[in-house]
């Protein structure tokens, strides 16, 4: 006769999610200028609890601001007639993630609270012309890097397409840790997909 040992463990839930964030806008009496961002973020999480996980996730952003424009610089002979600046960031986060469904609810909203380390690198270009001969000379304007302990807080609406697969849609903020009067200028939307095995 087979031995009964009593409820059968929990079978532990895994989750990956993938989102891409992108936009553009463009402005200046002839369009000329612009400003593109775009942004790919990957999660893990480990659920410990039926609603409850342990998160891990990483995002990369990138923000080009191009500006062309014909500006004479004072007393020399050389114009200002273009002007970029890139902006990468790279988040690297670790925390609680929350969900108010259970795993096999349709519409599933989550929220997610933790720890971040942020990596911001800023670098710009000009681009000058020598108004005398029309030779265009190309100068870095120097580049900086800093890194920022943070705190990452995100809400994320999930909807079951099939199976295991959803459909994602969340807001994100990463801001400097103890300044959360910052967290409404660091938002992020973006869409995006995600697995649970």
């Amino acid at each position: 006769m087979p031995q009964v040992y009593g409820k059968s463990r929990r079978r532990v839930v895994n989750e990956l999610g993938f989102d891409f964030n992108y936009s553009k806008q463009v402005y200046g009496s002839v369009r000329q200028n612009s400003v593109r961002k775009r942004t790919y973020s990957g999660s893990y999480a480990l659920y410990f609890l039926s609603t409850t996980a342990l998160e891990l996730n990483y995002s990369y952003g990138e923000e080009v601001t191009t500006e062309n424009h014909d500006l004479q610089i004072e007393d020399t002979d050389y114009s200002i007639i273009g002007f970029q600046n890139v902006v990468e960031s790279e988040v690297f986060g670790i925390g609680i993630r929350q969900a108010f469904a259970g795993p096999k609810s349709r519409l599933k909203p989550m929220i997610s609270l933790g720890y971040a380390k942020q990596f911001i690198k800023d670098k710009s270009t000009i681009t000058l012309r020598n108004n005398t001969n029309g030779a265009v000379t190309t100068v870095n304007n120097g580049s900086s890097q800093k890194r920022t302990d943070s705190v990452f807080g995100s809400f994320a609406l999930q909807f079951r397409l099939m199976g295991s697969f959803f459909l994602k849609g969340s807001v994100k903020t990463v801001f400097p840790a103890f300044k959360t009067n910052l967290a409404k200028d660091y938002l992020t939307y973006s869409a995006g997909f995600s697995w649970m095995f």
